[in-house]
């Protein structure tokens, strides 16, 4: 399984990478987690892999979740499940990213959260992950 976390602040970046890692989901296998700070990176990651789930930030410094979706529309027949995070409660963003996600599988989680409130957005879209409960 791989994930790719796109997130343009490095310590929450690096954060979820060690979560996912295998410290908040129990996996069979460990996960390998890519990591990915702007648009441009994760295109370059996206281009020579194709991930199980991304994790995406919606405010990059480079562009927005949307953008990045729509690429990756135009390159994959079948985009990836992605789960968005969201530093903005605001009723009309909430509506544009829903939006954004109506036509893949996705997910909103809003920031701050707490790991654990990752994980029913993640056991939703990936389907049999199991919960390492200690978490």
């Amino acid at each position: 399984m791989e994930i790719l976390v796109v997130e343009n602040e490095k310590n929450q970046r690096r954060l979820l990478s060690v979560l996912l890692s295998g410290r908040m989901l129990r996996l069979a296998k460990a996960p390998v987690v890519r990591e990915a700070g702007s648009i441009e990176e994760a295109k370059a990651i996206l281009a020579i892999s194709r991930p199980d789930l991304i994790l995406l930030d919606w405010q990059l410094d480079d562009g927005t979740g949307a953008d990045l979706i729509d690429w990756i529309r135009e390159q994959a027949g079948d985009p990836p499940p992605v789960l968005v995070l969201t530093a903005c409660a605001q009723a009309a963003e909430i509506a544009q990213i829903s939006s954004t996600l109506q036509a893949l599988r996705g997910k909103i989680v809003l920031k701050p959260f707490e790991p654990r409130d990752l994980v029913p957005g993640i056991v939703a879209l990936l389907g049999a992950v199991s919960v390492n409960p200690a978490s």
